[in-house]
């Protein structure tokens, strides 16, 4: 069969939505014969489209695929062609971009498992059936020469000798977990008190898989009482010094110097649009701050006025999408007992001050908070075990989700677009501070589980999360 009659019924098949049916080959290869969409066990959710298929299927990676067992044109039954449909095509159009990442690896006599970090120090991550894998130039056709399903690793079938090159392509470049732009499914936990002295400190670990963490790097300086925020590239450490650090999530590795915030400050309500990092209120020169301090993440330099709080507060719960900021509760002289419940928000990429967005459960002020695309929980801390939701979209006060596993204040939440984490934390009896990294999935309301445990027992350590890759 010529590539191009394979290219053409792809064509064809894709716009399963128009015809309402596949293509299937029957006994030879010139006979095919049309199957009704209705007739797939397990219906996918999302159908193929020819119109969004013009978007992510590129004729090189078509025709580099044709010849694989599990590859896209390889089309025996309708199963096989499920992986264009739903999920597949579903990651490649949210994945933050079209074209090729490659990781290079260097290779050592004998080695057959290549992950972690490449000889560019970017991190292997990738999804089932979605990479190419080369050795010394030569596409690697049949799953027999490798294994690969676990999203971190591949595994050649035979040795390789020293000095050799693999190279695994994944379809897409940058990104994060399904499509959110102010996050991904690398958490990053940085600064903060580590088994009681502040520290430099930066954790990881793989939200998608509870476990415990791992070292990252350092941070500039040493620094306690430390906020985060960034989008899938950089996270950005920052508190209680003006210096504000990031990092590359994908590269394991030391902060850089970002730039300064407009007043040294601890205790900030941290949040990003995926293009803006907004740091809101805090306690600045000894006195709670009303403004918003704003920075352009993919763009070292200085913080610049946004516009004010509807009041001053430290430290509320910051979180946002691509285009609400959100900030819930906090502290201040004018409350009493100095706690509010209230909630603002504003609106993300155009300066101005924020409204008032409803109220939460209860009053607080050590809050954090972390949000998919719908919505945003908010862990009220403060020695509570209480965790709140919103439905960012939509102004009106918090509802009760669940509880935190233990009860604590000073810790520090990030997620990807399906969990939120909620990392370590002051014990409440002021015992000492705890290494529990807890989580739930934003969908579905009800109590944390336990995740796994961070390097070290440490609290107001800032949490962000980036892309693995």
């Amino acid at each position: 069969m010529t590539l191009r009659r394979i290219l053409g019924n792809l064509a064809k098949s894709l716009d399963s939505s128009a015809i309402g049916s596949y293509l299937s080959k029957g006994a030879s290869e010139t006979d095919f014969r049309a199957i009704l969409y209705s007739e797939i066990s397990g219906t996918p959710s999302v159908v193929g489209d020819s119109a969004v298929a013009t978007a992510i299927v590129d004729s090189a990676y078509v025709q580099a695929r044709q010849g694989s067992t599990t590859g896209l044109t390889n089309i025996d039954s309708a199963a096989s062609l499920a992986i264009l449909d739903s999920d597949y095509m579903q990651s490649r159009i949210t994945g933050g971009g079209v074209g090729f990442k490659v990781y290079h690896f260097e290779t050592t006599n004998g080695q057959t498992t290549f992950q972690d970090s490449d000889a560019d120090g970017d991190v292997l991550g990738y999804t089932e059936n979605g990479i190419l894998v080369f050795k010394n130039g030569v596409l690697l056709l049949d799953s027999s020469d490798y294994t690969a399903s676990d999203g971190t690793s591949v595994v050649l079938t035979s040795g390789t000798d020293s000095g050799e090159l693999v190279s695994i392509a994944k379809w897409s470049l940058g990104g994060g977990a399904a499509g959110i732009v102010w996050g991904g499914d690398r958490a990053l936990v940085g600064g903060g008190y580590l088994d009681g002295s502040s520290t430099n400190a930066i954790d990881y670990y793989d939200i998608t898989t509870p476990g415990n963490a791992s070292d990252f790097g350092d941070l500039t300086t040493t620094r306690d009482q430390t906020e985060a925020t960034g989008n899938t590239t950089y996270s950005l450490f920052a508190g209680p010094s003006n210096v504000i650090d990031y990092v590359t999530a994908a590269t394991i590795g030391n902060a850089t110097d970002f730039g300064d915030l407009l007043t040294a400050g601890y205790w900030i309500a941290p949040a990003s649009d995926g293009t803006y990092g907004y740091f809101c209120g805090g306690i600045r020169s000894n006195n709670n701050y009303q403004g918003i301090d704003y920075v352009t993440i993919a763009s070292p330099g200085n913080a610049s006025d946004y516009g004010d709080l509807s009041y001053s507060r430290a430290p509320g719960g910051g979180m946002g999408n691509t285009s609400t900021i959100v900030v819930a509760g906090g502290y201040d002289n004018d409350f009493s007992p100095y706690k509010t419940n209230i909630i603002d928000y504003f609106t993300a990429g155009t300066p101005g001050n924020a409204s008032d967005f409803g109220d939460l459960t209860a009053v607080t002020f050590d809050n954090s908070a972390a949000n998919d695309a719908t919505y945003g929980l908010i862990f009220l801390n403060d020695a509570k075990a209480a965790i709140d939701y919103i439905t960012i979209a939509t102004p009106g006060n918090a509802t009760d989700f669940g509880d935190a596993v233990s009860v604590g204040y000073s810790s520090r939440t990030c997620g990807n677009a399906t969990r939120a984490c909620h990392n370590g934390n002051n014990r409440s009896s002021g015992l000492g501070f705890n290494d529990t990294i807890q989580y739930v999935t934003f969908t579905t309301p009800g109590n944390a589980t336990d995740f796994g445990d961070l390097v070290g027992e440490r609290r107001q350590s800032g949490a962000a999360s980036g892309s693995p890759s």
